[in-house]
This record gives C-alpha cells, structure tokens and sequence, in this order.
C-alpha cells in the first residue's frame, strides 16, 4: 500500500501554493499525488509544474472528466506529462456529471457505462500511440496518432463510486479510483473490481486500486 495526497484545487489557492503543497508531500514521504479538475486549475498545467518540481512521487489526474476533452487530447496531454515525468503519471478518468458535462462544457453526456465501453478504448489506443479508429454511438475520430517519443506505458484508472461501474473498471481498465470512498468500504469495493477483472478472463491482481477519502487538521 501507497500513501498519497490530493491536491485541494477548489480552494482558491495559487498554483506556485499547490505546487508546494506537492513538493512538501515528497519530502514528507508520501509516494503519489494527485489533481482534479472542476473549475479551478487546468489538471494537466498543475501536474506539468509539479512534474518540474518534484523528483520522485507518482503524479495522477484523480479525475478529470473524459466528456470535456477528446481522447486523442487526453492523450496529449497525459504523454506530455509523461516525457516530464517518466514512469510516474497515472490516467485518473471519468464520466463526471451532467452539470459539469453538459451545463458548464456543452459537450453531450451520454450514459456512463456505454460511454465508458467506447471511451477508454480510444484512449487507450492513442496513449500507446496506436492509430485512433473510433466509430462509436458516443465516440468517433479517425486516423489520429501520437507523434511524441515513446513514454513507459500509463496506467488508467477509472473513477467508480457504484458496482457496475466498479465491475466495468475491473473488465477495461487499469484499475478503478474508488471515490469518496468510506475506508470500510474499500474492500468491497476491491472485491468488485477484482469480479469485473475475472469475469473479463484478467488478472485480477495485476490492478491498481486508488481509494481516497477526506481528512482534515
């Protein structure tokens, strides 16, 4: 088990001060941080500034929405983090809500597990710098590919508070990022995730589970 922080990006805080809150996690001993994004700061800047600054910690989007960019975006920006950053960033993903999505971003929210069944595919493919072909009811593009240099491969993890779509992450993804997740309930949720992984013919030891859930001092 890792322990790791969440950047607090909806407090109105500068981003040199999120930075130091990263910087300080490292020298603490924490191993992994991770960003949202909501209406504050953009996830891929912070992270890109944080990537400069620290020199060890695991960096992770936990989450950014997949509606609001397209995945050859996410792409980009993920393997960019990566070239500063090697091995280090975790893909944090996920459907987000109708507000955000729809009312804030314009942009269509389409039922979530079908989402997540053509989404994570297309990222995927262009995270390993395969050529995009989407042609889905609620995902399309076509003939796009990564042109930068080769990075270690990027773990996503789909963000998951409800079974099925803990199951569905155990089926597609890397892992699952259990959010808001009382840590009683964290094994529950691991059991489900390594349900969806059998069911899929995975392994359900080779995923990555993020739990997270508040503190305060």
């Amino acid at each position: 088990m890792r322990l790791g922080i969440s950047i607090p990006v909806e407090e109105g805080l500068e981003l040199r001060q999120l930075v130091g809150l990263a910087q300080a996690a490292e020298r603490r001993g924490y191993d992994a941080v991770v960003a949202g994004e909501v209406a504050g700061p953009d996830a891929f800047a912070l992270l890109a500034a944080i990537a400069c600054s620290t020199e060890r910690v695991t960096l992770g989007t936990g989450v950014v929405p997949l509606a609001t960019r397209t995945a050859p975006l996410l792409a980009m920006g993920y393997r960019s983090l990566a070239s500063l950053a090697p091995g280090r960033v975790i893909a944090g993903v996920g459907v987000s809500s109708p507000t955000v999505v729809e009312r804030w971003h314009g942009r269509t929210f389409a039922p979530p597990l079908a989402y997540i069944r053509e989404a994570l595919p297309a990222l995927r493919a262009a995270l390993d710098g395969e050529r995009v072909e989407a042609d889905g009811e609620h995902v399309r593009g076509s003939g796009f590919r990564l042109t930068l240099p080769e990075a270690p491969r990027i773990p996503v993890v789909v963000a998951a508070m409800r079974p099925r779509m803990i199951g569905l992450a155990g089926e597609l993804a890397d892992g699952a990022f259990l959010t808001w997740c009382p840590p009683e309930e964290a094994a529950e949720g691991v059991e489900l995730l390594r349900r969806g992984a059998r069911r899929a013919g995975r392994d359900p030891d080779a995923l990555l589970v993020i739990a997270s859930f508040f503190a305060y001092a």
